[in-house]
């Protein structure tokens, strides 16, 4: 009796027969189950598929290798003897076994085995936290830290039978970027009150000073005004489109609360205006006197 191997159900266990021919030996199997293989083991010596039997006694067999179905010049012959007349090459993963096909013909089967580690990235959300500003008017938002997403690396090995994934697991899985939180500021400050309301001469009807609050007050606004418009609280520019000692666009005199005109304004409203601006957008919003500020 000889010992070999035997594939069912894609299970390998070893058995004992007394066939001399694989031929032989899979008809005495097919008794026991009809998907029935044995399995060619590799030899220590050059990696040769053995099998303890030779094919069949009866004619030629058949190798389907790569898509292909050779058929071998004799049956009566060793598998690794046959593969070579074949001109097939076995790569370290290879699997070769012997079976037969429906119709009763033994085939042996030379199944490509692949395996590699492929990696993936995947992308990994940033949370998201808000702060209290009291530089800011309440209601008003703005993201101080922008988020940004991290990077886990997944890599994992994979294994294919002739092209086909048949196992697939992970060798390992880490963030190998972190994730930037979001960090948003919102507004706590007041806001002032409504402008007055302008008359109809377009001057502003008289109701109180205005205030602007903030660090603006302790500026030197003086020097603001003559850099902008020589201290001439009714300048215009050339284009009429500025006004006043700090010059406001109509838009930006609008958005601070001012009614009419910037240049039709009294001194003391422009400059608590200016103040107002300053407090909100800072010293940029005269990118060539602003700097009079601090002087």
């Amino acid at each position: 009796a000889r010992q070999v191997t035997v594939s069912l159900d894609g299970t390998e266990k070893p058995v004992w027969t007394t066939a001399i021919t694989a031929d032989e030996a899979l008809d005495t199997l097919a008794s026991r189950a009809s998907d029935v293989a044995l399995v060619a083991s590799r030899s220590a010596a050059g990696g040769r598929p053995e099998l303890a039997l030779d094919l069949t006694l009866h004619g030629s067999a058949d190798v389907l290798v790569d898509g292909q179905t050779l058929q071998t010049p004799d049956g009566d012959a060793r598998v690794a003897q046959v593969l070579g007349e074949l001109g097939i090459t076995l790569n370290p993963l290879d699997r070769v076994s012997v079976r037969q096909s429906p119709e009763g013909r033994v085939q042996v089967v030379v199944n490509r085995v692949a395996v590699q580690e492929v990696a993936s990235t995947h992308a990994v959300p940033f949370a998201s936290s808000t702060q209290e500003d009291a530089t800011l008017y309440t209601g008003q938002r703005k993201v101080a830290v922008a988020g940004v997403a991290g990077v886990r690396t997944l890599v994992e090995r994979v294994t294919t039978v002739d092209g086909v994934e048949t196992a697939r697991e992970t060798v390992s899985d880490q963030i190998t970027q972190a994730p930037v939180d979001e960090i948003v500021k919102t507004g706590t400050k007041a806001r002032p009150a409504p402008a007055p309301k302008a008359t109809s001469s377009g001057s502003t009807a008289a109701a109180g000073p205005i205030t602007a609050g903030g660090s603006a007050d302790s500026l030197n606004w003086a020097a603001l005004a003559k850099c902008e418009s020589g201290g001439n609280p009714s300048a215009v520019s050339s284009t009429g489109k500025y006004h006043g000692l700090y010059q406001f666009s109509v838009a930006t005199w609008q958005a601070v609360g001012g009614a009419g005109l910037p240049s039709q304004a009294s001194p003391d409203e422009q400059t608590a205006r200016a103040k107002m601006l300053y407090n909100r957008s800072g010293a940029g919003q005269w990118p060539h006197c602003g700097k009079y500020l601090f002087s």
